[in-house]
């Protein structure tokens, strides 16, 4: 089964994938980067710059993980998604996408760290390669909403191969049938009249209609 990495050095559509989710991850980080800045320059207006920057990162990460947790949880997508004609399923009816949702988004507290590495986890684990390392952790998925392809199916590689048909046995045929279906002998027609031959001494054949022996 091949890895994420192998997929994006040959295959287009995982490539496509691919951007959709970077573009969907940037337009949800920026709505909520500028969120966490103004928030962090309004009430902290009296730290240094750099404290106020670090406050936005924590900020707008904590915020990102709320929304995407409530909104992937309960609606299967957010604004970038929506976008990006992403949605996140649940890889078996069984699973919760709401606990799922928040398993996944938990990176996304600390986007600038550790949702890269953990993107890069899953693309270097055999499996779904759509799946980020949290993803795996939360059974989720994410695939696409416009098309009818593998990517927009929630198990990419669970479904085995069909098995060919196995070959029907052949029960041995019987004595008596061996003996039916030999023939008599090696010449079973005359080569001038293509009559019928029958053996006759020293091992020679005798067409029974014009009669000669052979």
């Amino acid at each position: 089964m091949p890895t994420g990495y192998e997929l994006l050095r040959r295959d287009n559509p995982f490539r496509e994938h691919c951007a959709r989710r970077v573009a969907a991850a940037l337009l949800d980080w920026v709505i909520f980067f500028v969120i966490g800045w103004f928030a962090a320059f309004y009430f902290f207006a009296d730290y240094p710059l750099e404290h106020r920057l670090i406050i936005a990162g924590f900020l707008s990460g904590f915020l990102l993980f709320i929304y995407s947790g409530l909104m992937e949880g309960f609606a299967g997508w957010t604004l970038g998604k929506r976008v990006a004609e992403l949605e996140v399923g649940t890889m078996t009816v069984r699973d919760s996408l709401v606990a799922g949702a928040f398993i996944r988004s938990a990176p996304k507290i600390m986007w600038y760290i550790f949702l890269p590495i953990d993107w890069l986890l899953g693309l270097g684990i055999e499996g779904d390669p759509r799946q980020r390392g949290t993803d795996r952790l939360g059974s989720t998925v994410v695939m696409h909403t416009d098309t009818a392809g593998p990517y927009s199916q929630p198990r990419l590689y669970a479904a085995p191969p069909p098995k060919f048909p196995s070959t029907p046995e052949i029960a041995p045929a019987s004595p008596a049938q061996k003996r039916e279906e030999a023939p008599t002998h090696p010449m079973e027609m005359c080569r001038e009249c293509k009559g019928r031959v029958k053996v006759i001494e020293d091992g020679r054949y005798r067409c029974t209609k014009c009669g000669l022996i052979q």
